[in-house]
């Protein structure tokens, strides 16, 4: 799948001053958030995703820490509308928060609505809005995009694509079969870059034309089994 010139031009990557602060209160009571969040007999501090980095033009876009603190749906007044959560189940996926308890996620090829504390109860959740370092629209911006595409058609290949085209507004997130068929010019370089930091210490890397495929096999090869 080939991507144009004119796509890579709508990537921006922001500065430190752009950082969101936000910090969770947690509480303290058993079964919430903690150093170690253990849900239906599984340790999720055992299976944090795989260390990772996403390069364009060799900057970075995009990468996973270890160790980021995980809450329950009862920390949700803390989340933000326009906030991207991963929701720690199998398989791990986003969400996008759009306020009053509401998320919008990607759910079977289709774009729903969701009750947070309805539909991720059993699950601990992780707020990834720094996960990529990409200029992200005004929440309302981020919150409107979401909730437009409502019952519409899937054209995007995973969760996290659609989370962060509507936090972005990129069309690297999403399938456009205008690109489809554009033709590369012969000195034409991959511009993106997976890298996968192993347990075992060893880094693996992998070039891609498009950032969604790239996305899609991150997924699938950065989880512990």
């Amino acid at each position: 799948m080939g991507n144009a010139e004119a796509a890579y031009k709508q990537v921006s990557v922001n500065d430190d001053s752009v950082s969101e602060d936000l910090m969770f209160v947690f509480h303290s009571t058993e079964g919430d958030c903690n150093e170690r969040v253990i849900h239906d007999g599984v340790d999720y501090n055992k299976t944090n995703p795989i260390m990772y980095t996403i390069l364009m033009d060799k900057r970075i876009i995009a990468e996973e820490k270890l160790n980021e603190e995980t809450c329950t749906v009862h920390s949700c007044p803390r989340f933000r509308p326009g906030d991207a959560i991963e929701v720690l189940a199998t398989p791990r996926f986003w969400t996008l928060y759009a306020g009053d308890e509401i998320c919008v996620c990607l759910h079977n090829e289709e774009i729903v609505r969701q009750d947070i504390k309805v539909a991720f109860s059993d699950h601990p959740l992780r707020k990834v809005n720094k996960v990529y370092k990409l200029k992200v629209l005004p929440a309302n911006q981020i919150v409107e995009k979401a909730q437009s595409q409502v019952g519409q058609k899937c054209v995007w290949w995973s969760s996290e694509c659609f989370v962060m085209w509507c936090r972005t507004g990129m069309m690297e997130f999403k399938e456009d079969e205008t690109l489809l068929h554009v033709s590369q010019p012969k000195d034409f370089t991959k511009m993106y870059m997976l890298e996968i930091l192993h347990d075992d210490g060893t880094c693996t890397q992998h070039d891609f034309e498009t950032l969604q495929p790239l996305i899609k096999f991150k997924n699938e090869n950065t989880t512990n089994k």
